[in-house]
């Protein structure tokens, strides 16, 4: 039997679809593998775009009875795009209201990317060999596991983007793939903001380097052009409305509140340098002082401590210990990008320029807004450029050592090292993640919920603090609240700050036990009836609390305790 086994194994490997099909598996292992417990819960964004899933899926109406919503789902006041969410309800719909139904699409996406960037890669460069190593390097590839294991937008728009790239790589042979090119860049439009800046960006870039690609075939261009319209036009025509700037005004560099005043303070220091006023507001005004902080962040997403050190700012999109890439990459990636500036240079390499450019757009969203900057997620757009210049510099550098007599100790010492790097990485992500960044991942509102909503009955009124997040979305997620009834009760809804809160709905309240106003003791001091409080540490009295739930690392996460 095992002599058979052996033999069925040698036999497959001539195969070339057998490596892929591994790849594809492990891939799918890496993306599914406990997915519904790490990262170890659900944001409140991932909540928020599962409930309008199945919200639409039970009813046709988002959570505030919009009826399918087209340019975005009003959600927290922020306007979410509405690709993304239609994607999501076929895992939904398989698996319910769940974490695991949650984000089984975009893990889905995630391995369907792996097979994408095989073919991207092969047509790109008519190397098999090369096209494995790159769906192997994304398939093992943290960055990517990062933001396809969770709920994030950015994942189904990288894959409408690497669709878009490929079929414009495509155009060369056939020019009506033009029009296929434009359709998914535009999908991708719908469905995660930073593309919006990234598609026209993009295609400029490619079309200063090679015209050809547009104009090859008039009627291909014009079916493309209009195709682009149909859907830019909605957009236009909404340009104005929170709809369509909502979520920028909250996070763009000139929203920071803190904008003109490091202006002022920059031209205070020139004063008292004896300065005058005029040179003063010349070198710093609103102009200067934004491009000054575009290219700062800009620049950011090159750092290596960003590619392969600390990792992205946000801490939902980064490994403690780890940056984007494992370090074993670091001198393949400069030796890929090496290779390939040269044959940029010496043969106007399309390959190489649609990579280079690729990446060099992707920070351009990122770099207009003023929060957690390097940020992976709206970076998130550049793979898989990134893990093909990893692999053509390891390809090449395979090329030269294979012809060597130290190819088997190379060969050898790489995947040691790889394994230690990469486990390393698996023991980060599945033991040390889960604890150290519950919090960040709003962990416990699961567990406060059911509790609450176990003794909702024996309660006239239930305070649930909001210090964590949006809690009204988790007390409709976990409970599974019907969103025909939701829709039509009546809700306290507020806008502060740009974002659209619920203050209450059925017997829920969701006060900020922070405010003196709105303290535990107070509310108990106005309100009448039986009172169930959740809230954070220390905001139930010692004497009151009937239980408490905890982060994985041991802290508090929530005490929940009634009024005497």
């Amino acid at each position: 039997m095992v002599v058979s086994f052996y033999l069925l194994m040698k036999s497959l490997f001539k195969f070339p679809i057998f490596y892929l099909l591994l790849i594809l598996t492990l891939a799918s292992f890496l993306r599914f593998f406990r997915l519904d417990r790490v990262p170890p819960s659900l944001n409140w964004d991932e909540t928020a775009i599962a409930y309008n899933a199945y919200s639409i899926l039970q009813t046709g109406k988002d959570e505030w009875g919009e009826p399918w919503p087209l340019l975005g789902f009003e959600s927290f006041g922020e306007y979410k795009l509405p690709l993304f969410i239609y994607a999501t309800i076929p895992g939904v719909w398989l698996f319910g209201l769940t974490e695991f139904g949650t984000r089984f699409m975009p893990a889905l996406f995630g391995v369907i990317g792996v097979f994408l960037t095989y073919i991207f890669t092969k047509e790109l460069f008519k190397n098999k060999a090369l096209a494995f190593l790159s769906a192997f390097i994304l398939a093992i590839d943290i960055w990517h596991l990062q933001i396809t294991r969770a709920a994030f937008e950015a994942g189904l728009a990288q894959l409408f983007l690497l669709l878009s790239i490929f079929f414009l790589y495509r155009t060369q042979k056939k020019p009506y793939f033009l029009v296929w090119s434009f359709l998914f860049a535009c999908l991708s439009v719908y469905t995660y903001n930073s593309s919006r800046i990234f598609v026209p960006l993009f295609f400029a870039a490619v079309f200063l380097f090679n015209r050809g690609l547009f104009l090859k075939n008039k009627k291909a261009l014009i079916l493309a052009v209009l195709t682009a319209a149909l859907f830019a036009w909605p957009l236009i025509l909404n340009f104005k409305t929170p709809i369509i700037q909502g979520r920028y005004d909250l996070i763009s560099i000139q929203g920071d509140p803190g904008f003109v005043l490091r202006i002022n303070d920059a031209r205070g220091h020139l004063w008292q340098a004896g300065w005058p006023d005029p040179l003063a507001r010349l070198i710093h005004n609103k102009a200067t002082h934004y491009f000054f902080v575009f290219g700062k962040n800009y620049l950011a997403h090159f750092s290596p401590n960003f590619l392969f050190v600390e990792g992205a700012e946000h801490t939902q999109q980064s490994i403690p210990g780890l940056g984007q890439f494992m370090i074993i990459f670091a001198p393949f990636l400069a030796w890929g990008a090496f290779l390939l500036s040269k044959k940029l240079v010496r043969e106007k390499s399309l390959p190489a320029w649609l990579l280079f450019a690729q990446i060099l757009v992707s920070p351009v969203a990122a770099a207009t807004t003023m929060n957690s900057i390097p940020h992976a997620l709206r970076t998130f757009c550049a793979l898989p450029a990134w893990q093909i210049i990893i692999a053509y510099g390891l390809w090449d550098c395979w090329q030269r050592v294979g012809k060597t007599k130290f190819k088997t100790t190379a060969l050898g010492l790489f995947f040691l090292l790889l394994s230690l790097n990469f486990g390393y990485y698996l023991k980060q992500y599945y033991f040390v993640y889960p604890a150290s960044r519950a919090k960040d991942w709003q962990y416990g509102h699961k567990e406060a919920v059911a509790f609450a909503w176990k003794n909702k009955n024996d309660y006239d009124k239930v305070f649930f603090t909001r210090h964590y997040g949006e809690p009204y979305i988790f007390f409709l997620f976990h409970s599974r609240y019907s969103p025909q009834e939701y829709q039509t009760i009546e809700k306290v809804r507020a806008r502060r700050y740009g974002w659209v809160w619920v203050d209450k709905f059925d017997k829920f309240y969701f006060p900020d036990f922070s405010d003196p106003g709105d303290s535990v003791r107070a509310i108990s001091q106005r309100e009448e009836g039986r009172l169930l409080f959740v809230g954070k540490p220390g905001d139930i009295p010692d004497d009151w609390t009937i239980e408490t739930i905890y982060f994985p690392d041991g802290n508090k996460a929530f005490e929940i305790g009634f009024s005497k």
